[in-house]
């Protein structure tokens, strides 16, 4: 158990645009007298309070009115040393359970549902706490969470690799392009993808976790028919709407995974045919579109673009560049782009 003292001595930030918001939250707090809680409603400001306050606990609402608050999370992790335990609580108003599957794989250590109940949020400060202090007594400097993450690995790797071999294999089942070996265009699109993350600044293990995601962004092939995926011309209105639920058919298949990997591979799956102007499979535009999902598209177009298909020929890389550039700002986020040219610049 945290020690009294220790729990009262402690330093909360508050992230928030609400400020009355960070009221309620703060009156919580200094109820269980917590009395060092500092708070900034401007999440751009978030990174310098991390300085300047040397907190223990991060409570971060990801309800932002510019809809970015899943990217304030990850730049706030992002800004966290990598030897330093800093918890973050989530909070939102959003129910959907895909909102605190996503806050929890971009860095966020627990996730509270708002209006939050007085109780339950003590409750929980004082877990994250407890794991914060903890983390610091361990002998020899190690963070306890790196700890509990390597237990959680050795349990999970062995089910999760079986998985991922699977579904891989059901994704390279499908693709039927007769010039290239089966699976190689899950293999382009994996390689691009980690490049594209670790030049937007993802660590280098996030880096890895969308790469091997993204390979199963097609998984949802194998429940379209072979002759439409393999029609030498142009799809009907009709097939071209069975081509599209190869999307949520991939979705589906990996709704029941447990890990961070098969939720990131779900979410990918889904989404990597939105389109930053919002005329995608789903409609999602701009920031709406998961990041890691933003990634995939460019990676899977550019490969698509550079292998030969049944209804084309393949395009140099030169033109494929050209065709990803023309897409800047309409079919794909301009960041992803930028960074797209620069890998292959």
């Amino acid at each position: 158990m945290i020690d009294e003292a220790a729990f009262k001595e402690a330093k909360v930030l508050v992230v928030d645009p609400d400020s009355a918001a960070i009221a309620k939250i703060e009156e919580v707090l200094r109820s269980a007298q917590i009395q060092t809680i500092d708070s900034v409603t401007d999440p751009a400001k978030a990174a310098g309070a991390l300085v300047t306050g040397d907190p223990d606990l991060i409570l971060l609402s990801l309800d932002s009115p510019a809809g970015d608050g899943i990217e304030i999370l990850q730049r706030i992790r992002l800004a966290i040393p990598p030897d330093i335990s800093l918890p973050i609580l989530a909070l939102s108003a959003d129910s959907d359970p895909a909102t605190r599957r996503r806050s929890m794989l971009e860095g966020a250590n627990d996730f509270l549902h708002t209006p939050l109940d007085p109780t339950e949020l003590l409750t929980r400060v004082r877990n994250l706490l407890e794991i914060r202090f903890l983390s610091i007594e361990l002998a020899g400097g190690r963070r306890f969470d790196e700890l509990v993450d390597r237990v959680a690995r050795q349990r999970t790797a062995a089910q999760e690799d079986i998985q991922v071999e699977l579904l891989s294999r059901f994704a390279a089942a499908a693709e039927l392009s007769e010039t290239q070996p089966k699976g190689r265009h899950a293999e382009g699109v994996q390689l691009l993808s980690m490049m594209l993350a670790r030049s937007l600044g993802f660590p280098e293990d996030q880096a890895q976790l969308i790469g091997r995601a993204s390979l199963l962004h097609d998984v949802g092939k194998v429940a379209i028919p072979e002759e439409i995926w393999g029609k030498a011309g142009r799809l009907t209105a009709d097939e071209y709407e069975r081509v599209k639920e190869h999307a949520s058919a991939g979705a589906d298949l990996l709704s029941e995974g447990r890990s961070p990997l098969l939720w990131l591979a779900e979410e990918i799956a889904r989404y990597h045919h939105e389109r930053w102007d919002g005329t995608g499979y789903f409609g999602l535009s701009g920031e709406d579109i998961p990041f890691a999902a933003r990634i995939v598209a460019v990676a899977d177009a550019y490969d698509a673009l550079t292998s030969e298909r049944p209804y084309r020929p393949a395009l140099s890389s030169s033109e494929a560049i050209e065709e990803i550039k023309r897409e800047k700002n309409h079919q794909f986020d301009p960041r992803v782009v930028d960074a797209f040219l620069g890998v292959q610049g």
